[in-house]
Formats: C-alpha cells, structure tokens, sequence
C-alpha cells in the first residue's frame, strides 16, 4: 500500500499487527525498538507499533509480525509492505476472503477480493471518484488469464489458477480526474494440491454369498480439476478387503485394482472352519500424483434363504448436526411375497440407545422406517 502521512500508516499497520486478546500489551515508540542510524526496528515486543514515518525517507518499507506463544513457540510471520511517496497518491490496500492464515487457497474455490482506497490527503476537492483496475499475476509477474477486474470487489473464479503456485493479486487506484497518480497494492498468495477423494457409491448392507457382488468407486473425483477435466488427475484405485473375524485367505478376500470391484458369487463365505463370518470390510485406495484417501464399506454376508436388507439416511456421508431430524428408511430385497415382515431397529454402537421411545419421532422401533429426533 501506498500510504502519504503518518496517520493513515498508523492506522494501517495496527490493522495488521495488533492483538486483540492482549488488552494490556506495551506500545512500542520510538527509540525503544527503532533504531534512528539504520532505519530499521528490532525486538519490539508489543502489540501495536507507531513508527516515525515522518522522518523516513521516500521508499518500501517491509513490516514483519509473528506472535510468541506461552510455550516459546513462534507463529508464521506475517508481512505488510508500505511505500511512502512524495506524489498526492490515494492510499490502498487489499483485503480477500476463501484464504488461509497463511494465504492459501484450494483451486476449486472462488477468490473474492475487496480494494479499500481513498484519496491523498493533500486532496482538497469534495467526494473524489476514485477507479480501479486489478490483476492476478504469476510468479513471473505476467497476467493470469481471465483476470481483469474495474470494479471494487474482484474474483477469480473457481479452477482459474493452477495448484501449487504462488501468484499475487495486483490492484492500482486512482483519482478519475487525476489518471497518472497512481496508487499500486499487491496481495501475495499462494494455492495448495489437494489430494483425490475416494467414494464407494452404497452404505453399509447385507449381501448374498449365492450372487455376484460389484462394489463402484467411480464416483471417486480429484479436487483440483473440474468435473469435465477428471480424467487428467490420472486416478489409481486398488481395493483391500478384510473378514471380521480375521480367517486369512479362507474367507475368499481378494483385492483389486479397477474403478468397480467385482467379486463372483460363491467366492465370499458365511462360515469358514466353522467360524462364522459376521461382516467384510472394504477398503478403496484412490491414489494420483500428490496424495491418496481412502473409502471404507462394510458387507454383512447372507444366503440365499434370507432377505437382504439395506439401510438408507437422508444424509450424504451420515453426518448430521446435533438438531437433525434423522430419517433411516429399510430396504428390503428377495422376500417372499407370502412372508410375513418383521422389523426391530437397534444401537449397535453409541454413546446412547437412539432407538429408544423417548428419542423417536417415529411411532415405534419395530416398522419399516425410524425417524430419530
């Protein structure tokens, strides 16, 4: 930022270096941490920091913050370059939302930047207009595609820049009548690489030993590219499966290493040297350049002779807030149509029996759907 009398500097730096939880904290002045001969403050330990700007000759000048914990542990530092000029500049910085502590922004998320300015104080005309102009720029200091803003308030668009860059956001303000007083802030940023996300299109079910079992990942996606560009990331799958209890190779566990994961009847058991199996976990591994996730899913097996019963929620994930209203709906296959249903709902694990009367908004525990309060 461009800043033209001490006030506005003032102001401007203890925007960025002050703490606010640190109501008793020292003001650093000069001399106590500036150093006249060589322009330069060191070892100001304070919360807010007035600087003789006045008495600084024209130039750039870099301030640096980090904060000490009570355990000697130092934070990130934080950095905020002011420019005094001789010329009657507007005055200008950068605030943007979507970023981290550390200026840091995932692809897939729009960017909004807001340019706050206003004009030199040497101005004496009422309620100057000022214009903006803005710019990404990249490591070489050229334009990003698609980067040109005129108003206040820019973004740029989700997957417009690349992952693992650093870039910085230029914006230049000027007074309308006064086109060639230009006033130039920089907002230095940087993306991350995200790592790919595993899916397993289905929840938790019972399955049939006696039929073909398909088990789809496709729903898996990387982060930083777009829907229309996933075949890019390269993906690479590779699928792990596990007996409870664990029986080894008997219990016909295999892995593979496609989108979907198909495994032929007959291969899994019920029972093997008379234990009995009561559930396989799989596990998908998506993989890319970058990084990896996994997916879990557990099977319980079933014959032929029994129904199969799949449970399905109103959540994606099943995740809920504390005040969902919760809906799990059964979804029963391969009964016979002269049979009888009977349905029971039970905790299997929790801190508390959510099927219980007093947490149900549904009649009972005992029909084919529970709505949990």
């Amino acid at each position: 930022s461009k800043l033209n009398s001490l006030t506005s500097l003032k102001e401007q730096v203890e925007k960025f270096s002050g703490i606010e939880y640190d109501q008793q904290g020292t003001e650093c002045k000069s001399p106590n941490c500036y150093n006249p001969s060589t322009n330069t403050s060191t070892n100001c330990y304070c919360n807010s920091l007035t600087i003789p700007f006045a008495s600084y000759p024209a130039g750039s000048y870099a301030f640096r913050l980090y904060v000490r914990n009570w355990m000697n542990v130092d934070s990130d530092v934080r950095t905020i370059t002011i420019s005094k000029t001789l010329l009657a500049l507007p005055s200008s910085y950068i605030e943007a939302s979507a970023l981290s502590a550390q200026n840091q922004v995932p692809v897939y998320r729009t960017v909004s930047f807001v340019g706050f300015g206003s004009p030199s104080a040497c101005e004496t005309a009422a309620n100057p207009i000022l214009e903006y102009e803005w710019r990404v720029l990249d490591k070489n200091n050229q334009p990003v595609n698609n980067s040109f803003g005129v108003l206040r308030t820019f973004e740029i668009p989700a997957y417009t820049l690349l992952p693992g860059r650093s870039y910085r956001a230029q914006m230049r303000v000027w007074q309308q009548d006064k086109p060639t007083l230009t006033s130039t802030s920089f907002l230095a940023f940087s993306t991350i690489v995200s790592s790919p996300v595993a899916v397993i299109i289905g929840q938790e079910r019972m399955f049939s030993v006696d039929q073909d079992l398909l088990l789809d990942g496709k729903n898996s996606y990387h982060p930083d590219y777009p829907p229309s560009s996933q075949s890019q990331a390269r993906l690479q799958y590779h699928w792990y499966c596990d007996s409870v209890p664990a029986v080894g190779v008997k219990s016909g566990c295999v892995d593979g290493t496609a989108v979907t994961f198909y495994i032929p009847k007959g291969t899994l058991k019920m029972i093997v040297d008379g234990v009995k199996i009561s559930s396989y976990e799989f596990t998908l591994n998506v993989s890319s350049y970058n990084g990896w996730s996994i997916a879990n899913i557990r099977l319980y097996p079933s014959s032929s002779l029994l129904p199969i019963v799949a449970i399905l929620s109103t959540a994606p994930e099943d995740i809920y807030t504390a005040n969902s209203r919760i809906v799990f709906t059964s979804d029963v296959q391969r009964a016979n149509a002269s049979s009888s249903l009977t349905y029971q709902w039970i905790t299997v694990v929790g801190d508390r029996n959510v099927t219980d009367i007093d947490n149900l908004l549904s009649p009972s525990s005992t029909g084919p759907t529970l709505v949990i309060a």
